[in-house]
C-alpha cells in the first residue's frame, strides 16, 4: 500500500496518479441553421393538436461527449408563441432531465391569456439563469424539452425556440 500522499515528486513529475477530477465545461446552442438576413433563426415551429393537453413542443439532448456529474447548468431559453387567432390561451414550461430519466420542470406553468397571430404580434419569452442541481437533474447527458398547451377551443398554439436559446454545463467527469 503506497502512503506518500504527494502527487509529484521533486521534478514536478507526476507519481503515477492520475488526478480523479476533470471539470469540463461545455455550450450548447439548441437551435442552429444557415445565415439570414436579420439574424434571427428558429427551430422548426411546432403547432398543438388538442386542447387543454401539454404536448411537447421541442426537444434537445445535451451531451458533451463525456459523462459526469453537473456543478452548475447556465441556461438561457427563449422561444416564440403565436395562435391561429388573437386573443387564444395557452401554457407552457421546460423541464429537463438526466438522460432517458424523469422529466422535472425547470420553472412553474406559464400561463399566457392573451396570444396573437403570428402577424398581429407573436409573443416572445425567455428563462434565463441557473437550473438547480436535484435528484433527476444531476449529470451529463442530459435532455431539455419545452412543453405547450392551447386551452381556447378551436384554436392552436405554435411554439418555435429562438436561435439565441442554449445551455451551458459545467460538469466534473473522471
Amino acid at each position: 500500500m503506497q502512503t506518500d500522499k504527494r502527487l509529484f515528486d521533486e521534478e514536478g513529475r507526476p507519481m503515477g496518479r492520475s488526478l480523479d477530477l476533470i471539470v469540463q465545461d461545455f455550450e450548447d446552442r439548441l437551435v442552429g441553421g444557415h445565415l439570414t438576413g436579420d439574424g434571427v433563426q428558429y427551430s422548426t415551429a411546432y403547432t398543438t393538436q388538442d386542447v387543454g393537453s401539454l404536448e411537447e413542443a421541442f426537444s434537445r439532448t445535451i451531451d458533451p461527449g463525456l459523462a459526469g456529474d453537473l456543478l452548475w447548468l447556465e441556461l438561457g431559453l427563449t422561444i416564440s408563441l403565436y395562435a391561429s387567432a388573437d386573443n387564444t390561451a395557452g401554457k407552457w414550461k421546460w423541464q429537463g432531465r438526466n438522460k432517458d430519466g424523469t422529466w422535472v420542470d425547470l420553472h412553474d406553468l406559464v400561463t399566457e391569456s392573451d396570444i396573437d397571430t403570428q402577424g398581429t404580434g407573436a409573443i416572445e419569452r425567455t428563462r434565463q439563469g441557473f437550473a438547480p442541481v436535484i435528484e433527476g437533474l444531476g449529470q451529463v447527458p442530459l435532455e431539455l424539452r419545452l412543453m405547450v398547451q392551447c386551452d381556447t377551443a378551436g384554436r392552436t398554439v405554435t411554439a418555435r425556440v429562438k436561435s439565441s436559446s442554449y445551455a451551458r454545463a459545467v460538469f466534473k467527469s473522471s
